[in-house]
């Protein structure tokens, strides 16, 4: 590894103190055709290249842009689902109607039977509303991991031009790691669960008695414990790579300048011009990995808000038909709500998770330069 190191290092020196033109020193050199091709295929009003040079200049203008994009997601999310809240409290008037006349002629026969039709009538509604808010939240992980594998190749080729030879092979093979395990545990695992977990507790509340709360409460738990985990164990894994890996790229660099500055020929001034040279890097390394972090909070997390609000509104409809209607009702939309929170904790988790390995990578490989 030392070997590699001193050989990429001295590479380095000899481009720039012997040619006028060094890849990797500008953003224009780096290739975003593939990221942008995908925003175009998905309908995201999002160009990469731009945003980072606008950070690379110090412009913050498109973290505003970003805020009024979330505003108006939110906004339109009201009027989207404004039609399947009239149905849902249509439905549950409906509900206290049918309860309330069969307690007036005393035939429970017809309170049970009319609850049971209006109840099914609303398990439908919900299940396919539930459904949709499923089928965006993998739309978006698909989206998600999809920008972060065509991402990874061009930042971790500037992270190597910023003088982070074992920061860029550590790095990259931590962040193919946490992309497979979120494919996998988020689309095979959360999601699924969260789908049998709105299922059955919607079907155990048909009945009066409820049967299946242990094992509702258990998935709850599973996938609560499981989120907060896999943020603990990321968050846990990039600090220690990030502390000692950068240091060791540090050292190397260190001490490949102090050596090349008692060459003849080269001197002081082969130093400051591998000192230019990794500096350059270090920027558009730091550029490209905050516009990496603008576009996540785009691609991913401004349209979970949708889903949020969504969830909410159904909380605040099943509050205030509490009073109005049967508690079954009123329980069936809280849990179709809570599980839509479920849904969108995880799409924020996932975005999370790279959004946390970015911005540490960032920071930590910041030491090479710094130690020069």
């Amino acid at each position: 590894m030392r070997v590699i190191r001193t050989i990429f290092f001295t590479i380095i020196l000899i481009a720039v103190c012997f040619t006028s033109d060094v890849y990797g020193m500008e953003l224009d050199e780096y290739d975003f055709s593939d990221i942008q091709k995908l925003m175009e295929k998905e309908n995201v009003d999002f160009d990469f290249y731009e945003v980072a040079q606008e950070l690379g200049t110090g412009d913050t203008s498109v973290v505003k842009q970003t805020f009024i994009t979330s505003v108006e997601a939110i906004k339109n999310e009201f009027v989207f689902n404004r039609d399947v809240f009239l149905q849902i409290i249509g439905l549950a008037i409906a509900a206290a109607l049918i309860g309330g006349f069969s307690n007036i002629f005393n035939n429970s026969q017809i309170g049970t039977t009319g609850f049971g039709i209006i109840y099914m009538l609303l398990m439908i509604v919900l299940m396919a509303g539930f459904m949709t808010v499923s089928q965006m939240a993998e739309r978006l992980l698909e989206l998600l991991i999809e920008f972060m594998k065509l991402l990874l190749p061009t930042y971790f080729m500037a992270v190597g031009m910023s003088g982070n030879v074992s920061g860029t092979l550590v790095f990259y093979e931590v962040m193919m790691v946490i992309i497979t395990v979120t494919e996998w545990m988020f689309f095979r695992v959360f999601i699924p669960l969260v789908k049998i977990y709105v299922v059955i507790t919607i079907v155990d509340h048909i009945s009066k008695e409820r049967v299946m709360t242990k094992i509702s409460g258990l998935i709850k738990k599973f996938i609560s414990w499981m989120l907060k985990t896999s943020i603990a164990v990321v968050t846990g894994v990039n600090l220690i790579e990030g502390m000692v890996v950068p240091a060791a790229d540090s050292a190397a660099v260190t001490t490949l300048n102090r050596m090349t500055s008692v060459i003849p020929g080269i001197g002081s001034g082969g130093s400051a011009l591998s000192g230019i040279a990794i500096g350059a890097g270090n920027m558009i390394k730091n550029t490209i990995g905050g516009a990496a972090l603008v576009a996540i909070i785009v691609v991913a997390v401004v349209p979970a808000l949708k889903i949020a609000v969504t969830s909410f509104m159904y909380q605040i409809l099943s509050g205030v038909l509490q009073p109005v209607t049967d508690k079954r009702i009123t329980e069936c939309i809280s849990v179709t709500g809570y599980g839509m929170e479920m849904i969108f904790k995880i799409i924020l988790t996932s975005a999370l998770l790279f959004i946390i390995s970015i911005a540490v990578i960032c920071m930590s490989t910041n030491s090479t330069y710094y130690g020069m």
